[in-house]
Parts: structure tokens; sequence; C-alpha cells
């Protein structure tokens, strides 16, 4: 271990001076953990009318290995991703009856250090294997996951029935300038049922308000199923409020199906909502009932929600 130099130091007589590293763990005395800044293309991540994916416009913080600080860099334009990289492809859907699931991911390289031949930043698509219950696939060390999507057979596009992308990526957190409220973190296990009809399926069943200052509210949950009615569409769908799951909606992602066979799956979906100071809000997780009849048959899952304030984090 040793001091470092700041990005901003002149160089010695010798023509040293700072480093690639250094300037990483300058950044990581700003960001307490690597994630999507704000301000970029909502949703991030979407399907194409081709077999690729599409990757918005934004900034983000991203780590390749543990002590090496943050690298600082973004996307400045659409582009496609594919398992090849950007302009790449992924391949077609699965065949019947199964499913898969790729994650698109970026990781930025620095030529020499931690095994890299390159400082190119890189953008990709690993792939699952398709099965009757898939199951995410490794991607590269290093790499900062930004989405994922679980394809089934009756996909004929990344965009088309039969795909739910769902956005995986944190938030990009600095660290806090000032002593403020801590964060609120709670967690709701998932009620197994057969559903035959729209229900609620995890609720913490207290409202929390946010008093003084403004809030964001982040959550995640998943869902796992051994089957859906072949022909029926369901969602997992979020409110931030309400008693309803039409009203005050903030996320919502569909469980695997196809016309021909039950199938079951996995779904996830997350997102973040701001809340106001002085407005109040109750996070609740629903199984929708979108299209056709049949039974949705939720095994477990859990849903997790962050209550934190807007802007900063607890010191």
């Amino acid at each position: 271990m040793a001091l470092y130099r700041s990005i901003g130091a002149a160089l010695e007589d010798d023509n040293s001076g700072t480093n690639p590293i250094d300037v990483r763990k300058d950044l990581g005395g700003l960001f307490i953990r690597a994630g999507v800044l704000p301000g970029g293309t909502t949703p991030l991540v979407t399907g194409t009318a081709g077999w690729a994916y599409n990757l918005g416009a934004a900034s983000w913080v991203t780590q390749t290995a543990t002590g090496d600080g943050y690298h600082l860099w973004g996307n400045d334009g659409a582009v496609t991703v594919g398992t090849s990289g950007v302009g790449g492809t992924v391949p077609a859907a699965p065949g019947s009856g199964l499913s898969r699931i790729d994650i698109l991911w970026i990781r930025h390289p620095s030529n020499g250090e931690n095994g890299d031949t390159t400082s190119a930043p890189a953008a990709g698509v690993t792939c699952g294997t398709a099965t009757s219950s898939p199951t995410a696939p490794a991607i590269p060390a290093g790499a900062f996951e930004l989405a994922r999507n679980t394809m089934t057979s009756a996909a004929t596009t990344t965009v088309s029935t039969g795909n739910t992308i769902t956005q995986t990526a944190a938030v990009a957190l600095l660290v806090a300038t000032e002593t403020v409220a801590a964060e609120l973190d709670y967690a709701v296990t998932v009620t197994a049922a057969a559903l035959t009809s729209s229900t609620l399926i995890a609720n913490r069943g207290v409202t929390d308000a946010a008093a003084g200052y403004d809030r964001v509210v982040e959550f995640w949950g998943i869902v796992n199923t051994s089957g859906l009615s072949a022909g029926a569409v369901w969602a997992a769908t979020v409110t931030s409020t309400g008693v309803v799951v039409t009203a005050n909606v903030v996320a919502s992602a569909r469980f695997p199906f196809t016309s021909s066979v039950a199938v079951g799956g996995s779904v996830c979906v997350g997102g973040s909502f701001g809340l106001a100071a002085g407005a109040t809000c109750l996070p609740r997780l629903w199984a929708e009932e979108l299209i056709g009849t049949g039974t949705l048959t939720v095994t477990d899952g859990t849903f997790k929600y962050r209550i934190r304030p807007a802007g900063r984090t607890a010191a």
C-alpha cells in the first residue's frame, strides 16, 4: 500500500507523475458503488426489430477488479449490441417450450493491468443455455451488468412478444458530504400460490413518509414460478402506493410464456421512483393477469426496496 497522486498533480522533472490507477483511485474517493449515473436514456437497454439489443446513451461508473478504483465513462449515442460486441447479434429464439436468459454488460479494460491487452471500452451480450427453466449465465470478469432478458420460443425479434427485458443496473452513488438520515431497507417474502386472477403477492403493509426532504425509493423483486398456462400472459408489477394493480405502476416485467405449452421460470423487476418531501409510499409487488385465462403457479421469491435521501446517501 502507498500514497497515490492526485488527478491534477504536475509532472516530476523526469516526467513521472499521475498514472491511470492513481486517477481511478481518486475517483474511488467520490463514489461508494459502481452503477449508472442519472440523466441517461430510460429504459437503458431495449430490444430491436432484429436479433440484437439497443444500448442507449448514458454515463456510468464501473470497477474492473477490487482495489482497482473506478472507471468513469459512458456511451454518447445509441448502439446495437450482440454476443460479439457493438454491432453484433444474438442467436434466434430457442426451440418450443424452452427459454434462455441473455445478459447485456459493459466493461472498461486498462492495457497492461488485470490481464488486459487493450484499453478500448466494450459492451456485449452473454447468452445462457436454452432450457425449460433457464438460469443466468456468467458474464466476463470485471464486467458490469446493465440488463437481462428472458427470451422464450415465442420471440420473433428481441422486441417482440416472448421477451422480458429487466433493467438490472444499480444507480451509481456519490459519497455523502453531510450527515443525513439513514437509508431504510426492507425485504418482503413473496406469497406462494396458484393464481387465476391478478393478486398482491408481496406487501409489507406499512406506509412510509418523506418528512423534511425528498427521497428516492429503489426496488427489486424476483418471482419464481413452476408453471403458467399455455396462452396466458402475466406480469410481475410494482406499484408505489394504492390498493389496485393498475394504478401508480412504477415497473412491470412479463413472466416467460408461450402460446402452445405451459412453461415455468422466473422474472426480475426493478427500478426506482422519486418521493417528494411530505409524500408517502407503500411499494407493493403484484402478479398481474394481462391476457388469456389459466393459472400462474408462484413458488417463491422476494421483494426488496430501499428508501434513501434524494441525491445523497447516509454518511
